[in-house]
């Protein structure tokens, strides 16, 4: 049993190398059942693995058919398909470009003073200003006179990012993110 919930009927190495099925079974486990795991992320608290994939063969047989399993520097996601998902299942996850996954994760998180990421309060001019968020850089999207009109800068930024990533990847993608994609909206 890994985790006390997950049963390993097969092996986890071809020719003395540990497959990546196994690297991502484990993982996936690990944050969902793991409590040293969840006290460094909490955010996985609550989450859970559909029985189905409870067991490494199915989760392995499953997970190879994934679009973009074989792409270098793809990552696995559970929240992209279903927004504040807390299941891995077969119908639930996929596999995103790491810049992909980035634009969801900005979608979701908050910073400690509940403003969305990419609005600050500038305090010697009076505004609030708005920045995006591409691979790490941050431009510069205005300043504005109310928090409201900062958000809908950044939130307009990222829907116009995810149709961008949505044409860049269209031939790559999985049917169902590039669909989420096309269709983001401003959530304000």
């Amino acid at each position: 049993m890994f985790c006390g919930v997950g049963v390993t009927d097969i092996p986890a190495r071809t020719d003395g190398i540990v497959d990546r099925e196994w690297r991502l079974w484990s993982s996936m486990l690990s944050r969902c059942y793991s409590e040293k795991y969840q006290k460094a992320k909490p955010t996985y608290k609550g989450c859970h693995v559909d029985e189905h994939w409870l067991i490494y063969s199915n989760f392995k047989k499953d997970i190879v058919k994934f679009t973009g399993f074989n792409l270098h520097d793809w990552q696995f996601d559970k929240d992209i398909l279903v927004f504040g998902n807390r299941v891995y299942s077969k119908d639930t996850c996929c596999f995103v470009p790491r810049e992909v996954n980035q634009v969801f994760l900005q979608r979701s998180w908050k910073r400690c003073e509940e403003k969305p990421v990419g609005v600050y309060y500038d305090k010697r001019r009076g505004v609030f200003t708005a920045k995006g968020n591409v691979s790490g850089k941050q431009p510069y999207l205005g300043a504005f006179k109310t928090e409201t009109e900062a958000i809908i800068a950044t939130e307009n930024f990222k829907v116009e990012r995810c149709k961008y990533l949505a044409e860049k990847y269209k031939n790559l993608l999985d049917v169902r993110v590039y669909e989420k994609l096309i269709t983001c909206k401003v959530v304000v």
